[in-house]
């Protein structure tokens, strides 16, 4: 029997651990280090911003947080672009 991809299979599908986007999915070209992401991150608005653009899913607990590789990418030049607009003001 063969599989079919189901949408809600496809959507999780694109949902990775962050080391895995930092290290295979060119997440290295924003955060060399996870460490780097997780500073990113410690500001709320950012985490709110990531969760509403469908970037990020924080973990808790065990659960570790997983990221969209298609949507983060979008969405963090989207937040740098509008911090760097901000400075520039």
């Amino acid at each position: 029997m063969e599989h079919q991809e189901t949408p809600q299979s496809s959507a999780f599908d694109s949902f990775v651990v962050v080391g895995d986007w930092i290290e295979k999915h060119g997440g290295a070209a924003f955060f060399a280090t996870r460490s780097q992401f997780d500073w990113f991150l410690k500001d709320k608005d950012v985490r709110k911003e990531l969760i509403e653009a469908g970037a990020l899913l924080p973990g808790r607990g065990r659960r570790e947080t997983r990221v969209n590789v298609h949507e983060l990418p979008k969405a963090v030049v989207a937040i740098l672009r509008r911090r760097a607009l901000e400075r520039a003001a």
